[in-house]
């Protein structure tokens, strides 16, 4: 295939199309698809072609569907990318930007273009593309499959489609060491997914020979407590490259075999001590106990407080996300318009700055907040949410 294939650009000098036509020169000269680690001057060529497309909307989305099929390669993945970037972060787009994406991938045979059209259904984030990106999971060119596993997330939906799951499984054996990588992280850290076929994906790479998939490996074990996380972790945490999710998927693992790795760690981590020191306390039994002893004393107190004020609520403990380590306290009520409330309180937040270590002041401080709801609930940007 000539080079001339790929770079050619279609020429036309009609005034009204100069600027649409810069927009897609720029795309073509910086080929933004499939690039991994900006540095900070591409992270602002990226930001300035969002710029290009968004002045030059809705126009260069019709040019843009136009050139997608046209003869130059080079001038389809621009296309591509273009209407990716024109419905990233704009799901009102998307019914206008996907099914052209999706039309686009049955007869293309260039890998460039296929990155780039991989890229840009990743960019959507949206449900709409997960049919499209599941069919190009199996394509021949390693660089599409890698679009493909850093976009699944994305377009699982809430709750995930089960093929993504599948998918990332299966890219999870892929025989390139960086598609590994990327769906052990989207497979084991972006879905809120734990059934015994992905904890055993992900035991199978921690002797990955690729050290980005075996840290996923171990990462995503970890955060679901699984046991054989643990001394592939304990390992990495005495090695001489420690990072943050090594030290989050300590705490994760809350295995008190940890300790003297996370002991050692504290005396010559460079980085944020608190980070350290959070891991070591939730590797700690003693410490553990004394957390959930704590807000289980809280959430009595405040179930009988509004008791003794003859108020239904209903109060429980719980995170407030799959990445959240410690319980939150939740109370459920129905207010004064008839409307379902439930607002939550980061304890931490609540018990040791708001209350001063005093857990009596903090179910006091509860009861309050829950009264000035009442009173001002129209005054609420998010009456739905706690005040943390």
């Amino acid at each position: 295939m000539a080079i001339g294939e790929f770079m050619t650009e279609d020429r036309q000098d009609r005034p009204d199309r100069v600027e649409r036509r810069n927009v897609f020169a720029r795309v073509l000269e910086v080929r933004p698809w499939g690039r991994r680690g900006l540095s900070s001057e591409e992270e602002q060529v990226e930001v300035e072609l969002a710029t290009l497309v968004e002045a030059t909307y809705p126009e260069v989305l019709v040019e843009a569907r136009a050139r997608l099929g046209g003869k130059a390669a080079g001038g389809r993945a621009a296309a591509a990318y273009v209407l990716g970037l024109a419905a990233a972060g704009r799901p009102e787009r998307v019914p206008e930007v996907a099914p052209a994406l999706a039309a686009a991938l049955p007869g293309e045979s260039h890998p460039e273009v296929s990155v780039a059209l991989a890229a840009a259904l990743g960019m959507l984030w949206h449900p709409a593309a997960l049919d499209p990106l599941l069919a190009m999971a199996g394509h021949g060119e390693a660089r599409v499959r890698l679009e493909v596993a850093i976009a699944l997330p994305g377009a699982a939906g809430d709750p995930p489609d089960p093929r993504v799951g599948s998918a990332l499984l299966r890219l999870c054996g892929d025989p390139d060491g960086a598609v590994r990588d990327w769906a052990l992280f989207s497979l084991g850290h972006q879905l809120d997914l734990d059934t015994p076929e992905i904890r055993a994906a992900l035991a199978d790479r921690l002797t990955d020979v690729d050290r980005g998939a075996r840290h996923e490996a171990i990462v995503g074990l970890a955060r679901r407590g699984d046991p054989r996380a643990v001394e592939p972790l304990r390992e990495a945490l005495t090695g001489r490259e420690v990072d943050l999710d090594l030290i989050r998927a300590a705490a994760h693992s809350g295995d008190p075999g940890l300790l003297p790795a996370l002991r050692r760690l504290r005396a010559v981590w460079s980085g944020d001590p608190v980070l350290v020191q959070e891991a070591i306390d939730h590797c700690d039994p003693r410490w553990r106990r004394w957390r959930d002893d704590r807000a289980s004393w809280l959430s009595s107190l405040v179930e009988g407080a509004f008791r003794t004020l003859g108020r239904a609520v209903r109060v429980d403990l719980g995170p407030i996300g799959p990445d959240d380590l410690d319980p939150w306290l939740w109370v459920s009520w129905v207010a004064a318009d008839g409307e379902q409330r439930t607002w939550c309180w980061d304890l931490d937040i609540l018990v040791a700055d708001r209350a001063e270590g005093e857990v009596e002041l903090a179910a006091r401080i509860v009861v309050a907040d829950v009264d000035n709801a009442e009173a001002d609930l129209a005054g609420l940007d998010d009456p739905g949410a706690g005040p943390g």
